[in-house]
């Protein structure tokens, strides 16, 4: 697995808004179009360039099916079948296995596990991650939610105006809903099963500091929803750092605070190879039944290869080409050496030979 190469990409800190993306940023378009800095000012503006680099990136990775940004991954579902051949390792050659039995997930370079689910026959057992749980009991008595990390803390409130203010949570329309609409604002996301309810103007964003701070709270926790409606917000810090993350809840909800479930290593309950996506059980396999297994995870490539870069570079380029018909931006009519269209084609057909050899390919292997 490659780590690192010194022509890797470094960006440090993306924000579509100010044009910086995973793979490319404003920069190093305007360098290749040989153009002063866009602004928010500008025909384009920045931000108009930072929504043409979100639109590349969901490009590449749809093109190429892999990933060099963080993607979240909620609730994949396995089976784990019983196989004697397998859990015992009998095998041609008698080959000794240090696993009773594994999994492949759907997407390979995985950064990390936030849960794992193993059903026992009548509930599912957390072996991953450090989580806490929220069960609302009374919708009408919740005024707010506290959770820290590393210092930090943020400060949930309920929407008592009921205008659909993007740093509250709604709390009128009962339990589910409120449970609901507090997971989106725990992960910042467009609430799209509430909000036709609860009237919100758009996605949620919450910082720390009651929303004056730096810290996104979707950088730290990830909240999903279970069938039973209980709320279990995950840890995003590493390993078990989960376990000095606090929750606290005025009322109306029954908490159980941050605990560690992981017992990950190669000699305890269960280790994985992240890069290629496999999950090994030591000595004890999940129920053997259909569906036995869910995983919530972060995965992507560590590294955005220079090619990459070049690509969603060029993608950009090409769509501000192509709304470049009536502004003299770029130039033509004989003042730049290439014309528009050729530059267009050339660009384009040079992205697709690059995204052609980064695609992935599935293999099906027939063991008659």
């Amino acid at each position: 697995m490659k780590i690192f190469r010194p022509s890797d990409t470094d960006i440090s800190s993306p924000n579509y808004s100010s044009a910086v993306g995973y793979y490319t940023d404003v920069t190093r378009i305007t360098d290749l179009l040989g153009i002063p800095l866009f602004t928010s000012s500008t025909y384009p503006s920045l931000s108009h360039v930072g929504e043409l680099i979100r639109r590349a990136e969901d490009y590449i990775d749809e093109f190429t099916r892999e990933s060099w940004r963080p993607t979240i991954i909620e609730n994949e579902y396995h089976d784990f079948d019983f196989d004697l051949f397998r859990m015992y390792s009998l095998n041609a050659n008698w080959r000794y296995r240090d696993y009773v039995g594994f999994i492949r997930l759907n997407h390979e370079h995985v950064r990390k596990i936030l849960r794992l689910s193993v059903w026992r026959g009548s509930l599912w057992e957390e072996l991953a991650g450090s989580k806490a749980t929220i069960t609302i009991t009374d919708y009408t008595s919740i005024t707010g939610l506290q959770l820290t990390a590393g210092g930090y803390t943020w400060t949930l409130n309920e929407d008592a105006n009921n205008d659909g203010t993007t740093y509250e949570f709604s709390s009128n329309f009962g339990d589910r809903t409120t449970a609901q609409d507090m997971v989106y604002l725990i992960n910042e996301e467009m609430p799209v099963n509430t909000q036709g309810i609860t009237g919100s103007t758009g996605a949620k964003a919450l910082l720390n500091n009651s929303n004056t701070g730096t810290k996104n709270i979707s950088d730290y926790f990830y909240a999903t929803l279970e069938e039973d409606g209980v709320i279990t917000i995950s840890s995003l810090l590493l390993g078990d750092d989960g376990d000095a993350c606090t929750i606290s809840i005025t009322t109306g909800a029954t908490v159980v605070d941050f605990a560690d479930n992981e017992n990950r290593g190669r000699q305890n309950d269960w280790w994985s190879i992240d890069h290629e996506g496999s999950i090994f059980f030591r000595a004890n396999y999940p129920y053997q039944a259909k569906h036995s297994v869910r995983i919530t995870y972060i995965a992507g490539k560590h590294r955005v290869p220079a090619i990459i870069t070049e690509a969603a570079t060029k993608l950009v380029v090409c769509e501000l080409l192509m709304e470049d018909d009536n502004t003299l931006m770029l130039g033509e009519n004989n003042e730049s050496g290439i014309d528009l269209k050729s530059k267009y084609d050339a660009y384009l057909d040079h992205v697709h030979k690059i995204l052609n050899m980064k695609k992935s390919l599935v293999y099906f292997i027939d063991s008659d």
